[in-house]
């Protein structure tokens, strides 16, 4: 129950980790987003630009996540487009703009169960506008066409209205999505006591937020989490209800001075106290089930996880968090663990379903030609011009860049190298793919005895081993990767048959001749491996295999 609980807490906690600060008056903080607070409105974040390091923020919190060099290159760009953007709006003698938030699209909490990277990216397209008021015309203008430039070259095919754009809209800039900055002219501007109230708690710091759930999600949260608390016989849907009313956090981000508020408004004393027992209760259970799954939280004393869960303090019906340095210094590194298991898990399904892609691909192309792609698109002489994985592009729903290759001329030659660049993305490893733009790490599993021979194609009735224990094609290590259109590929070492798989201590993953991906483990016996690669060898495959 308690993954269920937290999640419909984050759910209604929304898009933001990022905080608040109020300032002497809420009025006159929400004044100048007055037009943009409406029913549907759930978050308002408020960032003072004028207190903000902004470089040193983004390296401090977020560099730390940046694992691979495509995050890397994206940190490096934002700061650099912010950076430039935001010294620019401070010559204008404009310090402030605002994050909000609407209701939106926003999924069942179910569905963000399934939470991956583009699930996260839809949602706050869909969901969040960035208003920055007093910004001048040619500001805005610039940045309009920065940002529709930037989004042209990046998803050319992408409908432009959902490019993220920049317009002066109720007076303000507005940044966000083109179809979502279209709704917001016809906005109906709404009181909402609860975020002045929210906002007031929050005191007075660089960043500043408060979320307010919709009336919907006191119903929602009762109708999903019918099951118990976690060593108790009471439902968690009541107590969500009752005791998240909205949240507001203040935090100066700077880990030299960091300091943080969290506040949560329940609807009464007793409110609040069910709540925090409910979060003591399910926080015990992550830490019990830890224990067994060998996770970052296992790593984390029990004492220093409960220290950073809020209690009730004041009048009774709020539950407070004051967070150190010292203390964020615990969270941090647990936050940055749990980030690379989940990214690890995500990055392992995305690959997965590439190859199952290609595993279809394949296999709609032998019902088509009556026979398994050879390994390399062929000249009239036999020689080698282009990949399979460009034969193939027609049944992966490529079929405009398939005919925009020479198919009778080699992979590099002047026409079809301009061509590398665009690979689809099936053919890309979610944890590698920018570091060697152009290059796969999908490849054919090449052998005399292979399903891909060096030298022709086959017929399926080739395969007399079984389809389901025949391997096609591989994600080898990063070292192997390929050009995706070269026809190059997995040579086979049948007395090494690891050769080019396994990075390190990771498992690699294997599709086979049926469409099933399996992820097999660095030390499979290489009799095992040999006899998966080899399509007719005869051998059983079980544990004599060696």
């Amino acid at each position: 129950m308690h993954k269920s609980f937290y999640l419909i807490l984050l759910a209604g906690f929304c898009v933001q980790a990022q905080h608040c600060g109020a300032a002497d008056s809420t009025a006159d903080t929400l004044a100048p987003i007055s037009s943009f607070v409406t029913d549907e409105t759930i978050l308002i974040a408020k960032y003072d630009l004028g207190r903000l390091d902004v470089d040193a923020v983004v390296k401090q919190w977020l560099e730390p996540f940046a694992t691979t060099d495509e995050e890397h290159n994206f940190l490096t760009a934002v700061l650099e487009q912010f950076g430039g953007w935001s010294r620019r709006l401070k010559a204008e003698n404009v310090s402030q703009f605002y994050i909000v938030s609407l209701i939106g699209d926003l999924p069942d909490p179910q569905i963000i169960a399934g939470w991956d990277q583009d699930l996260f990216v839809r949602l706050v397209a869909k969901t969040t506008v960035a208003v920055v008021p007093g910004a001048s015309g040619t500001a805005i203008e610039d940045l309009h066409t920065t940002l529709q430039a930037n989004a042209k070259q990046r998803w050319p095919r992408l409908d432009p209205k959902m490019w993220p754009d920049c317009r002066q809209i109720h007076g303000a800039a507005v940044i966000g999505m083109g179809t979502l900055l279209d709704q917001l002219n016809g906005l109906k501007p709404a009181a909402r006591p609860e975020f002045e109230a929210a906002l007031a708690a929050a005191g007075n710091r660089p960043i500043c937020a408060a979320v307010v759930p919709p009336p919907i999600f006191a119903r929602a949260a009762e109708e999903i989490l019918r099951d118990p608390v976690a060593g108790t016989n009471l439902p968690a849907g009541p107590i969500i209800a009752k005791g998240f009313h909205w949240l507001a956090l203040g935090e100066e981000p700077n880990l030299e001075r960091f300091s943080m508020d969290v506040i949560i408004q329940s609807a009464s004393a007793d409110a609040a106290r069910a709540l925090a027992d409910a979060m003591k209760s399910e926080t015990a259970a992550l830490i019990k089930q830890s224990g067994s799954d060998a996770t970052a939280l296992a790593a984390v004393g029990a004492a220093q996880l409960f220290s950073l869960l809020p209690e009730a303090k004041g009048k009774g019906n709020q539950l407070v968090l004051s967070i150190n340095g010292q203390q964020v210094s615990v969270l941090l590194p647990l936050a940055q663990k749990e980030y690379a298991q989940a990214m690890a898990k995500i990055w392992q399904a995305q690959s997965i379903n590439n190859l199952k892609r290609i595993a279809l691909g394949i296999l709609n192309y032998e019902d088509t030609h009556h026979e398994m792609p050879d390994r390399a698109i062929r000249d009239k002489n036999g020689k080698p011009l282009l990949s399979w994985r460009v034969a193939i592009l027609p049944v992966i729903e490529e079929n405009s860049l398939y005919k925009e290759f020479h198919l009778d001329e080699p992979w590099d030659s002047q026409h079809n190298r301009e061509l590398i660049d665009r690979m689809p993305k099936d053919f890309r490893s979610p944890d590698s793919g920018s570091q060697h733009p152009g290059r796969t790490r999908y490849l054919g599993a090449v052998g005399e005895h292979c399903v891909f021979p060096p030298d022709r194609p086959i017929k399926i009735k080739e395969i007399t081993d079984g389809a389901s224990q025949t391997i096609m094609v591989v994600e080898a290590d990063l070292q192997h990767a390929v050009i995706w259109t070269k026809p190059d590929d997995l040579e086979v070492d049948l007395d090494d048959p690891i050769r080019g798989l396994a990075e390190k201590d990771k498992q690699f993953n294997a599709v086979f001749v049926d469409g099933h991906v399996e992820a097999l483990e660095k030390a499979i016996k290489p009799g095992t491996l040999r006899a998966m690669f080899t399509r007719d060898g005869g051998e059983a495959i079980g544990p004599s295999n060696n």
